[in-house]
């Protein structure tokens, strides 16, 4: 069985795609994770929640407090947050960046979802590699099954 260069290039192609964004979404990974390390808990105000104009997301509205200054901050949830929000007024654990009391979020933060952003990108680019060499093979006609009379 014959093969062609190009047909063995393309899992090459797709192995190392993979292996790099592997690669940037551990460091994205490691560098969030340790930059949320410091972030601080302090009780804040729930002011009110925001639905976006098509209603697909929620901003959660809060104040709180670092050091006598006073600050205010959102986080954007999906809609589904939405039934989940506290009541206005109410006592709320609000996490901040100590180095800048600006930052803040209305749940502990975590690097998982910002990791994944790399695949985001590399999972439509796999995609439209894949998807051009089988339109390719067509075109060239590698895809057609021979008879043994045909060989």
């Amino acid at each position: 069985m014959k093969t062609n260069g190009r047909q063995l290039s393309i899992p090459l192609i797709l192995l190392i795609i993979t292996a790099v964004t592997s690669i940037i979404s551990f460091i994205i990974y490691e560098a969030k994770t340790e930059q949320y390390s410091t972030w601080q808990p302090v009780e804040g105000i729930f002011l009110k929640s925001e639905r976006h104009r098509k209603g697909l997301r929620v901003d959660f509205c809060y104040q709180y407090n670092v050091n006598g200054q006073s600050y205010t901050g959102s986080t954007t949830y999906g809609s589904s947050s939405n039934s989940n929000r506290p009541e206005k007024g109410a006592v709320i654990t609000v996490w901040y960046d100590p180095s800048d009391p600006r930052s803040s979020s209305y749940h502990k933060p975590n690097a998982i979802l910002e990791s994944a952003i790399p695949f985001i990108f590399a999972i439509p680019l796999s995609t439209a590699i894949l998807l051009g060499t089988y339109n390719r093979r067509k075109k060239d006609g590698m895809n057609r099954n021979y008879t043994y009379r045909e060989i």
